[in-house]
């Protein structure tokens, strides 16, 4: 087994500096620009990434059940899956972690951002709206009862009140996030078995409706009123789920059965096929575009510490990073010479803690996923 030795100070750094380098060379090739799609991939098991000029789709990471994407300014994406679990999917490397499950979720099917960071979801199998913490995971009821029954889409409208989209009843609810006060929007009127739903600057609902492959349309409701109309009808559009909207304003609508991720223009509903049928797409659901400013830094990377222990050294590193394998070399010239540590690893509150004799030579630690 390869040792530290030495001055402390000094092999502290030389190993925190191998390990910011490595980290950033094995990190998975993730790239992302402003307008990027991301695409909950529900029979697929992971998240997509989709470039909506060219089409091409890039894996981004395991997620069981994925049924709705969040992304967010803050380094992460954040994810709700069928398995009652709502999950943080890091920009920087990929990685995935469970951030929320169980309690107040029941078949977790929407999310979005509120203005604070939290998330809030829909639960679709006990007719919930629940608050997340986008730190600790902690869940608070938002509303319950009344008119939810089966609720789906989510979104925020420009007053700050939730906007969501009712499955069992065809209704289209707002609801006050801060006491949960309930006002029904719309209810029938053409508007069939509502799935995921979007609003645009002007105040205007979309949503898909697939009525069990019987209707396949994307409809608009009027800002102010509950006149539905029809924007785009069958074509490529198989079980529209998930709809978001763009920079330049189209709508983009995942076919949950035709395996496609399509654009429609909201004013003529013509429709173009931004991916091909198929490839890495199985039964897309939720979408939504990148619309942050800037890409933001990469705050997943876990650090690498040490510190003395008599005559062992210490190496600790996060448990909410997870995945994560400890490795030493004796020589940085050989990239073959990594091995990895195979000292027992302990949980102290929330760090792994690996302990090491330092008598030896001198040693290089990374951590490697």
């Amino acid at each position: 087994m390869a040792k530290l030795k030495g001055d402390l100070t000094l092999s502290k750094l030389i190993c925190c500096l191998v390990f910011a380098f490595l980290a950033a060379a094995d990190a998975p090739a993730l790239t992302l620009k402003v307008g990027d799609i991301f695409v909950a991939n529900f029979g697929g098991n992971n998240i997509l990434k989709v470039d909506p000029k060219s089409g091409a789709l890039q894996n981004w990471g395991a997620v069981a059940q994925p049924t709705d994407v969040a992304p967010s300014s803050d380094g992460f994406i954040y994810i709700t899956s069928l398995n009652n679990t709502v999950s943080k999917l890091c920009i920087g490397n990929g990685s995935v972690t469970p951030l929320s499950s169980g309690g107040l979720l029941n078949q977790p099917y929407g999310i979005v951002l509120g203005p604070s960071g939290d998330l809030f979801v829909t639960s679709f199998a006990n007719s919930v709206v629940v608050q997340v913490d986008h730190v600790t995971g902690a869940q608070t009821l938002v509303a319950s009862g009344g008119s939810l029954s089966g609720p789906l889409g989510i979104a925020f409208n420009a007053a700050g009140n939730l906007v969501v989209a009712n499955y069992n009843t065809s209704s289209i609810l707002q609801i006050n996030p801060t006491n949960g006060t309930q006002t029904v929007i719309l209810s029938g009127n053409g508007l069939n078995h509502p799935h995921h739903l979007i609003l645009d600057a002007s105040g205007a609902i979309f949503v898909g409706n697939d009525v069990l492959n019987a209707g396949n349309i994307i409809q608009r409701v009027t800002p102010g009123s509950t006149t539905v109309t029809n924007i785009s009808v069958g074509g490529k559009l198989k079980s529209p789920r998930g709809i978001a909207i763009s920079g330049s304003g189209k709508l983009i609508s995942a076919q949950f059965d035709n395996r496609q991720i399509v654009s429609v223009d909201s004013t003529n509903g013509i429709q173009t096929g931004i991916t091909s049928v198929g490839g890495l797409l199985n039964q897309p659901y939720g979408v939504a575009v990148y619309n942050f400013p800037a890409v933001p830094p990469d705050v997943c990377s876990p650090d690498l510490n040490i510190a003395q222990g008599g005559p062992n050294v210490v190496l600790s590193w996060p448990t909410n990073s997870m995945g994560f394998t400890l490795q030493t070399t004796m020589d940085l010239l050989s990239p073959d010479s990594w091995t990895s540590v195979t000292n027992a690893v302990q949980v102290a509150g929330t760090n792994y803690l690996v302990t090491v004799d330092a008598s030896g030579g001198p040693s290089f630690f990374r951590l490697r996923k």
